[in-house]
Parts: C-alpha cells; structure tokens; sequence
C-alpha cells in the first residue's frame, strides 16, 4: 500500500488557479488531496479504495529574504507549494505529500515517510511551514513567535522552539555557509590590520634583499677590476 504512493508522480491539472487568501488551497490542489473529487489523481491508483485518506493541505512558506538578512523579525514569506497528511486506513500516519506547481501544473511528489519530519508537521496543526532553500533543504515550524526545527538541518539549530530574533542569526549564518559565502566572509578592518602588516613586512624584507643583491654584484665587479 505504502510502495503504491510512493511511486506515484502525477500531473494534477494542466492549469493553475490562483487564491486570493494563501492559506486557503487552490482548487486543484484541494481535490488532488480528496477521496470524494473525481480530479484526485488518487482515484487513478484506487488508493481511496484501500481506505487511504489525507490531511488538509497546508501552505508552505519560503523563509522572508528580510527574516534570513536580518531586517525583519517575521521568517514567513510567500507561499512555495502545499503538503498534507497521508493516512492509513486505521488512522496512522504514513507521511507527507506535497503538491508542487510545474509550469501550468501541479505535479504531485512521492510519499515522504520521514517518521520525525512527518510527526513535527501533524503534531503542530496551527503552526506555520516555512523552508530554507539550503542544502538540505532546511524546514520550520513558526508558532508563538518560535521556531523549530522539523528536519535534520533546520534541527541543528532549533531542535526546541527558539525565540524567532534569536534563531535569526544562526539561521542567517547556515544559510550563509550553505550558499558558499561562508569561507568568503569580508574582512573587518580588524582582521586586515595584521595582513597589512605582514604584507609591508614581505616588501621591506625583499626590498632590503634586492638592494643587498645588487650591491653585492656591484662590490663583485669593483673587485674583478682591481685584480685586473
């Protein structure tokens, strides 16, 4: 039952709809998740059949570019795609599907059963699911001016809920290092000082071996022509 959904990749509608609330699923996106529509692809694969039933979809957020620079305090931005739920017919959680748009479409992704990242999003309903384009791919809840983790990157810096102003630098610097800036950080005025230095070191010392060279030939020439 669990291998049928996870194979399943499937092209919902070949149009897109918009809706004038983000938190409310397009129409397309709603029916894809429904047992009872005749556009849910799930009917095709007579899962609704099995008794295999979904959770309402629920947006997900790309993290506010003003929340990763530091300039906002709020971290949820536009509305990416949509996931929900997938359960067994005795109510267990199998795992999450996620309804992504595709050009003029809305393609379907397979059953992601990470048993954590599932839990994270079915036990925080009125959470809000922001994701951090990062290695990894990075994903939050937001609730009560919190953030936490809900997969193994976003973990390692909200493994409990952190206070969103102060999850923001550490979030800010993951997503630094993630996108190659990390090893390429500006130097302050500090950190150029002892370069500076050394670099006006180097020359002297090679200044002072240059003029020491050519006195030196110099003084060898002299001597050749008074033995001469």
């Amino acid at each position: 039952m669990t291998a049928s959904i996870a194979i399943t990749l499937a092209v919902v509608t070949p149009a897109l709809s918009a809706s004038a609330d983000d938190t409310v699923p397009p129409v397309e996106v709603e029916s894809a998740f429904s047992c009872s529509a005749s556009a849910s692809v799930w009917l095709e694969d007579d899962l609704c059949a099995q008794g295999i039933h979904f959770s309402a979809p629920r947006p997900v957020h790309l993290m506010s570019q003003g929340y990763i620079d530091g300039k906002s305090d709020n971290p949820v931005g536009d509305t990416d795609y949509w996931i929900a739920a997938a359960y067994s017919p005795n109510n267990e959680v199998l795992g999450t599907v996620a309804a992504r748009p595709a050009n003029d479409a809305w393609q379907l992704y397979p059953l992601d059963t990470r048993e954590s990242f599932t839990t994270g999003i079915v036990t925080h309903p009125d959470a809000g699911l922001v994701e951090l384009r990062m290695t990894g791919g990075a994903f939050y809840a937001v609730e009560y001016d919190t953030i936490l983790g809900l997969n193994e990157p976003a973990l390692t810096i909200a493994a409990t809920p952190r206070p969103m102003a102060d999850a923001q630098p550490d979030i800010a610097a993951a997503y630094a290092r993630s996108s190659g800036a990390g090893g390429s950080v500006l130097a302050t005025s500090a950190g150029l000082i002892p370069v500076i230095g050394f670099s006006v070191f180097a020359a002297l010392v090679i200044g002072a071996f240059v003029v020491f060279s050519t006195r030196g030939r110099r003084a060898a020439r002299g001597a050749v022509r008074l033995q001469i």
